[in-house]
């Protein structure tokens, strides 16, 4: 039974997928922990209300709205400022809605992990930020349930705290690519363009669970990566099926 750490002492911290500190702070020790395999809430649980969460972007705001408690993607390659926008979206969350950002890095080079976590540190959102990687040179069972442990960590402080959170997850991509890894190594047979046959499931395991409940909001902005620019890709549009934006 794999578990993670849960308490407010995770703000501010880089944490693996165990809820261990990887930075140079103090050992997070004794916390309560709780199973990364958790049900969606029902949907007599579900906040029916369609709130816009402000992002304080106007091109994003105007152009492309984000629903509260919804999921967008996010695309882009290198260079192209997803970490900017990402400090922007977490600021905006720290201060107007008193909530808590939450970065999830999946299959994310030590280097960018780094970086990051400087730049969130010189602008003043880490006290309110907690960031948790499957870095790139861990196996891929790590990668493929780094963001379970990340969506326990967010339940923890919606529901139980009631506070909004926002999760940025980079890259989705590299969880269904871990999951076709995974799959290989457990010898299932292949489905379409070599991806695993239960990437359907297990991509809706994940993305369910992000919601907006009454006691507070689970919303995400994920990076997503189109192999080969081919949008018809089963990656892909499993991918588009759980985006709200």
């Amino acid at each position: 039974m794999v578990t993670v750490a849960v308490c407010e002492a995770l703000l501010g911290r880089m944490l693996d997928m165990f809820g261990n500190a990887i930075d140079d702070g103090l050992p997070l020790d004794g916390l309560e922990r709780r199973r990364i395999h958790r049900a969606p809430p029902p949907l007599s649980a579900h906040d029916v209300r369609s709130d816009i969460l402000q992002t304080g972007i106007e091109a994003i705001d105007l152009l492309c709205p984000l629903e509260r408690g919804g999921k967008a993607g996010l695309f882009g390659g290198a260079s192209v400022g997803k970490t900017v926008l990402i400090i922007e979206l977490i600021h905006n969350m720290v201060g107007r809605y008193k909530g808590i950002g939450l970065f999830c890095g999946i299959g994310e080079r030590c280097r960018e992990a780094e970086e990051l976590y400087r730049e969130m540190m010189a602008t003043g959102v880490l006290e309110r930020t907690m960031m948790l990687f499957g870095q790139m040179d861990e196996s891929p069972g790590i990668h493929f349930r780094a963001g379970h442990s990340a969506l326990t960590i967010a339940e923890y402080f919606r529901d139980d705290l009631q506070q909004d959170v926002l999760m940025l997850i980079d890259n989705i991509f590299r969880f269904v690519q871990a999951g076709a890894e995974v799959s290989g190594l457990l010898g299932r047979i292949p489905s379409r363009v070599d991806y695993q046959p239960t990437l359907g499931t297990e991509r809706a395991a994940l993305e369910e669970r992000i919601a907006s409940t009454r006691p507070g909001a689970t919303s995400s902005i994920q990076a997503v990566y189109v192999p080969a620019d081919d949008f018809t890709d089963p990656a892909a549009t499993h991918t588009f099926a759980h985006l709200s934006t």
